[in-house]
């Protein structure tokens, strides 16, 4: 069997349920157009998920048809992804609070990025968000945080009509939430080196001064 990206696209997504609980066996499939920053990809998605509200898990059909292509073994890719799916929708269950999956709470939540406005074209005619000289400024929704970092989902047109939000009130909001989330922390190039190169490991005088 050789797939072509399209067939194996399909493929996947038809098959991914099967090797999965049966308690998933409910679940809706769907691939959708996912404009990350700089490029566009493929992206699995779950809904109707038992227990889950407002999120998703988002599998990437481009990386998992690079495994295949490097591999040629379709049943240990979709195996693969189908263990991946159920991990992240019970990380999502363990770690992300039901309150902080409730849209009304956005605007608590709301934080602002930067990204390349003329390479995220595409991107930009979806999302809210403000020029800011070559770049834009758009908005995230912070979901919460666990050992492997922090959730978080873009803010679209869609969801901020939803909550009633104009560009204007995402921008005052996550102005605030912003330092307050990410808080800004200054450091001189010496200790950013160190920290690099050596970790958080103590070092010797000696060691310190080359």
């Amino acid at each position: 069997m050789n797939l072509n990206y399209e067939e194996f696209k399909e493929k996947i997504k038809d098959d991914i349920k099967d090797y999965m609980d049966e308690k998933y066996k409910n679940c809706g499939v769907f691939i959708r157009k996912v404009n990350k920053t700089n490029c566009e990809v493929d992206g699995l998605n779950f809904y109707n998920i038992p227990g889950l509200k407002n999120a998703t898990p988002t599998i990437y059909v481009n990386n998992l048809y690079e495994e295949y292509e490097r591999t040629g073994n379709y049943e240990e890719v979709v195996r693969g992804a189908a263990e991946t799916m159920e991990r992240e929708i019970e990380s999502f269950n363990k770690e992300i609070k039901a309150e902080l999956l409730d849209t009304s709470r956005l605007k608590d939540n709301v934080f602002f990025t930067l990204i390349n406005a003329e390479q995220n074209k595409e991107l930009l005619k979806t999302v809210p968000h403000r020029e800011f000289e070559d770049l834009a400024i758009v908005y995230r929704w912070n979901l919460g945080n666990d050992s492997l970092g922090t959730y978080t989902n873009l803010v679209d047109n869609d969801l901020a009509k939803k909550e009633c939000l104009t560009e204007n009130d995402l921008y005052n909001a996550a102005n605030k939430n912003t330092k307050e989330l990410f808080p800004i922390l200054v450091k001189n190039m010496n200790e950013v080196i160190s920290e690099i190169i050596f970790g958080d490991s103590e070092l010797s005088g000696e060691m310190e001064e080359e």
